[in-house]
């Protein structure tokens, strides 16, 4: 199953992807009936980018123990039984949380968030906490991982598009100039770009190829 969710998580491109594979893998593993991604470093309000079960109520409200993200920033926590007092009873006993664990989503000093899952009343896991937190700390860490590098990824993309409009701005300033300094090839190279663009749709290339065509 680690296995599988691994191969799952590495295959994702963007950050709802994996989070829907970290969440379906947990789900389908454990036996948890309320599972999700949770992203961002402030428990109050964290974004939900995947998620099973009653995660989220019938307007949209996010229907969790957030005292539970609070204590698991630091680290894994689990919970096998109600709490009767505190801030965190009081979550717990209004959502009839009667099981919960909860692993932060780290990848070296970069925190993501977290991985939430808990169990209610008429739901139940036969599955050991020990086990289930075992497997949920090292879905997170390949999740971390994963993250990181879509990440890393998406960065090099926005580095790789302004050097390219760095480049086209320079070019079209020479044209500019040229153009400016000879009357007789004034707007030549905006036709020859047109007409190159015309004959692309002609050749009935795709939509990338045309504007390269123009460039």
């Amino acid at each position: 199953k680690l296995l599988e969710a691994s191969e799952n998580l590495h295959k994702a491109t963007d950050d709802e992807s994996v989070g829907i594979a970290a969440v379906a893998s947990l789900s389908e593993a454990t036996g948890f009936a309320n599972v999700a991604f949770l992203k961002g470093a402030d428990w109050r309000s964290p974004e939900v980018v995947a998620h099973r079960g009653a995660i989220l109520g019938s307007q949209g409200e996010l229907e969790i123990s957030r005292s539970l993200l609070k204590r698991s920033m630091n680290g894994i926590y689990i919970l096998k039984g109600g709490v009767s007092s505190g801030t965190l009873g009081a979550s717990l006993e209004s959502l009839d949380i009667r099981q919960a664990i909860c692993v932060p989503v780290e990848a070296g000093t970069t925190f993501f968030g977290w991985l939430y899952l808990d169990n209610r009343t008429g739901s139940a896991t036969e599955s050991p906490a020990k086990e289930v937190a075992g497997f949920a700390k090292a879905v997170a860490s390949t999740l971390g991982l994963a993250l990181s590098n879509i990440a890393r990824s998406q960065m090099q993309q926005r580095f790789d598009d302004e050097k390219k409009l760095m480049l086209d701005e320079t070019i079209h300033a020479l044209i500019e100039a040229i153009d400016a300094k000879d009357p007789y090839t004034r707007g030549h190279s905006d036709r020859v770009s047109k007409f190159a663009m015309l004959l692309a749709r002609a050749a009935k290339l795709s939509e990338e190829e045309i504007k390269r065509a123009g460039d």
